[in-house]
């Protein structure tokens, strides 16, 4: 500590002061105006023992044991002007929650990157891209997120400029559920077996995500939300900052396949022979999945109205003129009443997938 002691014949007006160690308390931190102690409510004395006390400076009032300095005796000769002095304490935790009001507003991630893009242009705040386009009719190895060099995702900073020596992992992923949360996404094999969703690939200075598995559409919507998080971390000096990319699965057509040929003519009613369209019948996952895979949330039906005889009218009746398909597609059926002899009727089989599309067969 520096003592200012302000002698009135002296040239000699700090000294060292040594003492053990004492404790004192800040009682207030605040602008000399909020306490009271503005130039206007000061003497002129009393004014000149703060440092630019016109600018309304903070001043903190602090309490201890140990008297430090001279004592002011209200005359100019020995009033306390500012001098060097010099306080020297071990950090302590305060019990106090200290707050710090600036002159913006806004999200504490928003101050962090802030505070990225001024500390220099070696911290990642960005990823070059976040675009991920995924269809469930990829296969095995395609790139949905970036690709080989000159095409791999880079992370960049404040200016846009690639970060180098950074490594790359995958920290996460989830898919959304219905009804809220997440949880953990997988993909299945070529034998319906679960596999990680993805792997990550470096490139030049950055990296790109392939599939590792194959993916069909869920029967809920939110179910083909999926969530990844990437981390890129300074191979110098370990420091990691983590992104999450959002994306939706994209949706393919299903396909009939091959189709059976009905036995005709109908000479009874009920099951007709040779109808299982369900064999070859595929949503829009990749050809090289399993059949499993490939046949899930797939549903058969007949739209009201849609059969028509060989005059292409439909059944005045509203009953398809008795032709039905049940929901797995395994079986045609007329269930009456009867028909007129030598008449063909035209059958729009619809199929529809999990997410909502459709393939029509109209057999005869």
């Amino acid at each position: 500590i520096v003592e200012n002691t302000q002698p009135i014949s002296s040239s000699t007006s700090s000294v060292q002061y040594n003492f053990n160690s004492k404790s004192f308390t800040v009682n207030s931190i605040a602008t000399a105006s909020d306490l009271n102690m503005a130039v206007s409510d000061l003497s002129a004395e009393g004014a000149q023992n703060f440092y630019q006390l016109d600018t309304n400076p903070l001043i903190a009032r602090m309490s201890t044991s140990q008297a430090i300095g001279a004592v002011s005796d209200n005359t100019a000769a020995t009033s306390m002007l500012p001098q060097l002095a010099v306080l020297e304490t071990e950090a302590v935790e305060s019990a106090l929650d200290i707050y710090w009001e600036t002159t913006t507003t806004g999200l504490v991630e928003d101050l962090n990157l802030e505070v990225k893009q001024v500390s220099g242009n070696t911290t990642p705040v960005a990823l070059s891209s976040t675009t991920v386009v995924q269809n469930e009719n990829m296969g095995i190895n395609v790139d949905v997120f970036g690709g080989a060099s000159p095409n791999q995702i880079d992370v960049v900073n404040s200016a846009g400029v690639a970060v180098a020596n950074q490594s790359f992992s995958i920290i996460s992923v989830t898919k959304d559920l219905f009804g809220g949360g997440t949880t953990n996404l997988l993909a299945k094999d070529a034998s319906n077996n679960n596999v990680s969703p993805f792997n990550i690939l470096t490139s030049g200075t950055g990296f790109h995500i392939q599939t590792n598995g194959f993916f069909d559409i869920a029967l809920f919507a939110a179910e083909n939300n999926f969530n990844l998080t990437v981390r890129a971390t300074d191979t110098i000096t370990s420091t990691f900052v983590d992104f999450t990319l959002n994306w939706t699965l994209g949706n393919t057509l299903p396909s009939f396949g091959t189709t059976p040929t009905p036995t005709s003519p109908i000479t009874t009613t009920g099951a007709i022979a040779n109808s299982d369209y369900s064999v070859n019948a595929v949503n829009g996952t990749n050809s090289a999945a399993s059949l499993a895979q490939k046949q899930e949330d797939l549903t058969f039906s007949i739209a009201p109205d849609t059969v028509l005889n060989s005059s292409f009218a439909i059944d005045a009746s509203g009953n398809n003129y008795g032709f039905s398909i049940n929901s797995t597609g395994t079986s045609l059926s007329q269930n009456g009443p009867s028909l007129p002899p030598n008449d063909t009727y035209t059958i729009p089989i619809i199929l529809r997938d999990a997410g909502g599309l459709t393939a029509t067969h109209s057999p005869t």
